[in-house]
């Protein structure tokens, strides 16, 4: 007859294989875009109907994808413009009032 296992005998048990975290996607959906901008659905899709924000750079039928460079060069380039409009000119030529 074969002996019944204890819990002391029981096979050890495999642990998941450790995975790498998860980098951010490479293509971006609207609704991620408005959370990270901090505004509405509504008012991203007005940004991009007045050109205020790139088009997808991916449309599949109802798949509307933007990629992460195409939004972080938005970002930088709007990070630019609105220190131009806060430094006064005389500053950004190196002039001292």
């Amino acid at each position: 007859m074969r002996e019944m296992e204890t819990d002391d005998q029981a096979k050890p048990t495999r642990k998941p294989p450790v995975r790498p975290p998860m980098e951010a996607p490479a293509l971006l959906r609207a609704e991620e875009i408005a959370n990270l901008l901090n505004i509405g659905l509504r008012t991203f899709w007005r940004w991009v109907a007045r050109e205020k924000f790139p088009r997808p750079d991916l449309r599949e039928g109802h798949v509307v994808r933007w990629r992460r460079q195409t939004v972080e060069d938005w970002l930088e380039s709007r990070c630019s413009e609105i220190e131009e409009k806060d430094i006064p000119a005389a500053a950004r030529n190196g002039v001292s009032a």
